[in-house]
């Protein structure tokens, strides 16, 4: 009898660990989900586009270099101006990614399931045009502002996910919807923004 319940106790214990464990890695790949930190308050990403929200309107006319150095002392954030494109570089994931710069179409993962999520990588690398961002900056404005926008985008990617979308998939349905009420050129360079492109096969 003693042996019977040494051994029901010993399969429980199992159970619970291996539970656990199970648990523990959900909430660690949740907490770590790439897309949801690009989101997230004071991301390096929202504070620039925060920056971007209240650009003085004009410093465009000084060039990309005035643009960049203003951004940089109202945001804290390094933004670098090469030509005309504007380039974060802390959005950059370290030990991630093997980025040739010049050839964006060159990168690479360098660990198998990692999720290199495009919007932040580009925009830390080629950087996206300072036309663009201006553009980008009056559709954020027909959309209620940075917060409205980023919060949209948030409430649906979470919900896709929550039906089972990939990553992947889920930001480019997000995107996509937030973007709905948009037309023309607006919806053009918001999609372009946010989806730069492509979203990495690796972002399961």
């Amino acid at each position: 009898m003693l042996k019977k319940f040494i051994v029901f106790l010993m399969c429980g214990t199992l159970f619970f660990a291996t539970f656990s464990m199970e648990a523990a890695s959900a909430t660690t790949t949740e907490e770590t989900d790439p897309y949801l930190e690009l989101l997230a308050e004071n991301s390096d990403l929202i504070k620039f586009m925060e920056g971007l929200e209240v650009l003085p309107k004009g410093i465009e006319k000084q060039g990309a270099e005035k643009v960049a150095k203003w951004l940089t002392n109202k945001t804290g954030l390094e933004v670098v101006a090469d030509g005309e494109n504007l380039i974060i570089p802390s959005l950059a994931t370290p030990g991630m990614v093997d980025v040739d710069p010049i050839d964006s179409d060159t990168i690479t993962t360098m660990g198998i399931g990692e999720c290199i999520v495009a919007v932040g990588l580009m925009l830390a690398t080629t950087g996206f045009p300072l036309s663009k961002l201006l553009k980008l900056k009056k559709t954020i404005e027909l959309l209620g502002g940075v917060s409205k926008s980023v919060e949209r985008i948030y409430n649906l990617y979470t919900k896709y996910r929550s039906w089972n979308y990939t990553k992947s998939g889920a930001w480019k349905r997000a995107v996509s919807e937030a973007g709905g009420s948009l037309s023309g050129d607006a919806k053009l360079v918001f999609l372009e923004f946010f989806n730069l492109g492509n979203v990495y096969n690796n972002c399961l």
